[in-house]
């Protein structure tokens, strides 16, 4: 980045206040530890790129714990860790990233939204993202006990009987609802119940202010669309269960083959599909012939769909084993009496509701990929439902559902959704053309841009609730499906009076981005739900993460953000990278970033007793290094040829990381040891 602009987007953000605030020490350029350790920071986005080599593992809030705002009443739990599954491409010159998640306490109490993450090789920090919430003050002793506030939010939600998986209540601190947050004291101490019903469909979020006991939010966990659609016809190839007995044989609406555990029943009351049986035993079946035809039409076209969405996400690089990451299966309920489709979860098992009107039954391979993917952020990084957050979730979803049609199909038939049944609810190409909600009534088109004629301000002074829409979550939407169309397709954008180019990089490495940010990265600001610039920042982040700083696909994302009015126009590219040379810590340029990365071979991975390296390099020494995921060092050797053994048969079942130094270049390859 040259200076001038340098100097002229420190006085942009040095000018910027958030909600009345300074900007969070993390995200402002004059702290020292910014100044010192970043490339560069996303304003407004909770993300900082580093420089390689600067700061280590674990360092951020213990070594460098003054530069983050928290005081002595914060902490940051490690509450998760996890490692990349997405796979590299042709023009992915990134290894695989693992995440630490953090969340925030408050004298020992949680800090809701206040998350914070990692991203590493394993001993280095590439970038961090998140918000944490600085200069809390407020008592965290509740005047209200857990059990009065429990008599509070039953009595809320006007159900009679709640299931086992219902929490008993749980003290955390929440920003004031529907209030813009202008200093320290805006924010609140809740009892947070999340409430099940028994035999009704009930699933929400309540929180009572732990002072005057009124209920203050109520958030659904039910994640719905209300579409229909007529069947696609004659399908071949349904993934199902046999068994054979003397008697012949049963076919049951299970799908196994490969990684696949779907689960599909139609049995069950509305309400109790939870606690009903679901054992192989209790599934739709047919007897005699794996052909079904005509037999339980809902059923099998749902079956079917929810089996290519697992497709999609497992046989793509995305490389994601079911909702769940690790192939824990999926239940799907198909009922005449429910009238929309949706995702939930009781916290342990993944539910997909899919619902039929006459004839027809809404499972499409759009839909049905929408509510997979709600599952898939609700297991990664969960959104709000709630105002731009919502919006976010519910775009993520749409692009997927596209993205699952596409892939299901062979080939790009449309951008629409729901369109299979005759009346396109939503287009992701062109966001004004098409009503959402109510096809009769324009105030339901959805914005291409944000803050253009069809955009629906979110207050943060009016109450998100159904009403609403949860603060028009299924409208606002059209703002981040137009920049994912935009990024895989291309375009001249018209904003402002201005014309903005967006170069297209392809729906597969669109999706990657998306797909990458969706679920490692941070992507709402909970102090300002209000605008897309976490998610931006975190699309961003993560295209400079699988395809470099300097990157083509990195200048579109921000491009494509810019063409839906969406920030700033993009920064000139650094002339840095995340590859150093040798002794110098310099960074490498993005035309040698082949030569200095591909050239490692590890094999067999995953490993249980020994590993084989061969490095394609003219270098005459080696210098090799294996980390656990913790950072420690537990094996270090100069190797003077190009293929050599190593022994990890001592070595404990997880996640390893191998560095290869030479004089000119550096890796990490990441390992797992069975």
């Amino acid at each position: 980045m040259n200076m001038k602009k340098f100097l002229l987007i420190t006085i942009l953000i040095s000018s910027i206040t958030l909600m009345g605030q300074n900007i969070p020490k993390l995200q402002n350029p004059d702290n020292p530890f910014i100044k010192e350790n970043s490339i560069e920071i996303e304003s407004g986005g909770g993300v900082i790129i580093f420089k390689m080599n600067t700061v280590k593992v674990g360092e951020l809030f213990t070594k460098y714990l003054s530069y983050t705002g928290l005081s002595n009443n914060d902490s940051m739990v490690n509450v998760r860790t996890w490692s990349d599954s997405i796979l590299e491409d042709d023009n992915s010159p990134a290894p695989n990233l693992i995440h630490n998640e953090y969340q925030q306490y408050y004298k020992g109490v949680l800090v809701e939204g206040a998350t914070y993450t990692e991203h590493h090789d394993g001993i280095n920090l590439w970038t961090t993202s998140g918000f944490i919430f600085e200069n809390l003050d407020l008592n965290t002793t509740p005047n209200l006990s857990k059990e009065n506030a429990t008599i509070i939010a039953r009595n809320y939600t006007g159900v009679f009987s709640f299931t086992d998986n219902s929490t008993s209540g749980l003290l955390t601190i929440i920003p004031q609802p529907n209030k813009e947050i202008t200093g320290s004291k805006d924010f609140v101490l809740a009892w947070k119940f999340v409430l099940i019903g028994d035999t009704v469909e009930y699933n929400s979020n309540i929180y009572v202010d732990a002072t005057t006991g009124q209920v203050i939010k109520e958030i659904s966990n039910i994640y719905n669309d209300d579409f229909i659609h007529k069947y696609y016809g004659r399908i071949f190839g349904l993934d199902t269960k046999e068994y054979c007995n003397v008697l012949g044989c049963t076919y049951y609406l299970y799908a196994h083959n490969g990684s696949k555990n779907i689960y599909t029943n139609t049995s069950y009351p509305k309400g109790d599909y939870k606690n009903g049986g679901w054992q192989i035993g209790d599934m739709v079946y047919n007897n005699g012939t794996p052909n079904w035809w005509t037999v339980a039409q809902e059923a099998t076209s749902t079956h079917y769909c929810v089996s290519r969405s697992w497709d999609y996400f497992h046989d793509t690089p995305l490389n994601r084993n079911g909702i769940s990451g690790w192939g824990n299966h999926v239940r799907v309920y198909v009922n005449s009496q429910l009238t929309e489709n949706d995702y939930q979860s009781d916290g342990s098992q993944d539910y997909i509701l899919v619902g039929t009107t006459g004839a027809y039954i809404k499972a499409t391979y759009d839909l049905i990929g929408h509510e997979f993917t709600h599952g898939i952020i609700y297991r990664t990084k969960p959104l709000p439902a709630e105002r731009v957050s919502g919006a976010i979730f519910e775009s993520f979803c749409d692009i997927f559902g596209f993205m699952v049609e596409q892939y299901a199909q062979g080939y790009v038939n449309d951008w629409t959704i729901g369109e299979d049944y005759g009346i396109t609810e939503r287009d992701i190409q062109y966001p004004n053309l098409s009503p959402n909600i109510n096809p009769n009534n324009p105030a339901y088109y959805t914005p291409s841009h944000y803050l253009d004629s069809y955009w629906n301000a979110v207050s943060m002074s009016t109450p998100a609730n159904n009403t609403n829409d949860n603060g028009w979550i299924h409208k606002n939407l059209g703002v981040q499906n137009r920049w994912f169309y935009l990024l895989s397709m291309g375009g001249n954008e018209k904003v402002n009076n201005q014309n903005r180019y967006v170069g297209a990089i392809g729906i597969n490495k669109a999706a990657r981005i998306a797909y990458y940010a969706m679920t490692n990265l941070d992507n709402y600001n909970p102090l300002n739900n209000t605008n897309f610039n976490a998610v931006r920042a975190s699309t961003i982040a993560a295209a400079k993460i699988l395809y470099g700083i300097c990157s083509n696909e990195y200048e579109q994302t921000c491009r494509a953000w810019y063409a839906v009015n969406v920030g700033i126009s993009c920064n000139p590219c650094p002339n840095v990278m995340w590859y150093r040379q040798a002794q110098s810590n310099t960074f490498a340029s993005a035309d040698n970033i082949k030569k200095l990365t591909n050239n490692i071979g590890l094999y067999p991975n995953p490993s249980k007793d020994n590993v084989s390296i061969n490095i394609d390099s003219k270098n005459d020494a080696f210098t090799l290094k294996i980390f656990n995921i913790k950072g420690e060092l537990l094996f270090s050797n100069i190797y003077t040829q190009n293929k050599f053994n190593i022994n990890v048969s001592d070595f404990v079942t997880g996640v390893y990381i191998v560095n290869v130094t030479t004089n000119e270049w550096t890796k990490n390859i990441k390992f797992i040891k069975e």
